[in-house]
């Protein structure tokens, strides 16, 4: 696959999310690789599959995966656990984005940032605002901000 996301889960796995196949099809796939057995292994499924997106680790081990393209940028978030490969909803940061970027901080929230939104015509957009994502929290994008430009 190209353009997925490669994450290291609490096991020292790596865990690989979506990206697109050769012929273009956008991949919704879930597989884990374990670096001490092998082969990779389909673990399960996003709810769409989707490219240039990010994913963050979490602290309790689910991987938050936020944005890309899926057919257009998405603002769809969603949570997978890679004990059970299943996906969940994780609420919308409002902001379509997609070659952004999701850092967890040391207080386990999830810095999502930056990135490409729809512009107008065939032109990107390119975006300074951010939001801060909250697994503990009810709405979990509550936090937002914008860049000031000097």
């Amino acid at each position: 696959a190209l353009n997925h996301s490669a994450t290291v889960d609490l096991d020292g796995n790596a865990i690989l999310i979506g990206g697109s196949r050769a012929e273009g099809t956008l991949s919704s796939r879930v597989d884990r690789y374990d670096f001490r057995t092998g082969p990779l292994e389909r673990i399960g499924a996003l709810r769409f599959g989707r490219e240039r997106h990010r994913a963050a680790l979490l602290a309790d081990g689910r991987i938050l995966v936020t944005g890309g393209f899926i057919g257009l940028g998405t603002n769809v978030s969603e949570l997978v656990d890679p004990r059970t490969g299943t996906a969940t909803d994780a609420g919308s940061p409002v902001v379509r984005r997609l070659d952004h970027s999701a850092t967890r901080l040391r207080d386990g929230r999830v810095l999502v940032v930056g990135g490409i939104t729809a512009g107008e015509g065939a032109y990107p957009k390119f975006t300074i605002m951010g939001k801060v994502f909250d697994a503990d929290k009810a709405e979990a994008y509550a936090d937002s901000f914008a860049i000031k430009r000097a």
